[in-house]
Formats: C-alpha cells, structure tokens, sequence
C-alpha cells in the first residue's frame, strides 16, 4: 500500500501550490467537505506532515488534526493514506 501512494503523489513537487479540487455533486460523500478540509485532503495529497499543514494555512496543528479527523469521518476511512487514496479515485486531488 505504500508502493502505491507513493506512486500516486510522485507528481506532486514539494512547495507547490495546493491544486483546486472539483467541487462535489451533491449527495457524494466529498459533498460534506469544507473549503478548508479539502485544502487539507490536498496537502495530504501532497504527503505534508501535519506541522508543515499547520504553517501552510495559518493554523495550529491541533487544528489540522481535527480537520484530519473530520476528514475521515466523513469519507468513512480509517487513515490519512485511504482519505488520500479515496480522493485521487474520486479526481478529487
């Protein structure tokens, strides 16, 4: 599994700028996202750690865990690996 997120985030250069995800159609379970949990989702994209998020957007890193956590319980998935995973299939980052 970590062959393949590796693959799946290989063309995301380090410091760039969060790509703008699609907007959700309603009733898709990315639809409950906020602005700021998908900013988040793609910096997860991005492999960004939770201090380096932190700084990015101008919040604390407790914070971006809650966002985290929101992001997960939302898209029904147990890590930050399969939110990832979940969005890049949806063509959401």
């Amino acid at each position: 599994m970590a062959r393949e997120f590796a693959a799946m985030v290989s063309g995301f250069a380090p410091g760039a700028d969060a790509p703008h995800p699609a907007p959700a159609e309603p009733g898709a379970p990315t639809a409950d996202l906020t602005r700021r949990e998908r900013e988040v989702l793609s910096c997860l994209a991005r492999g960004e750690a939770t201090e380096a998020i932190a700084q990015r957007l101008f919040v604390s890193p407790r914070t971006v865990r809650n966002h985290v956590a929101n992001i997960l319980d939302k898209l029904d998935v147990h890590s930050r690996l399969e939110a990832v995973t979940f969005a890049m299939r949806q063509g959401l980052v």
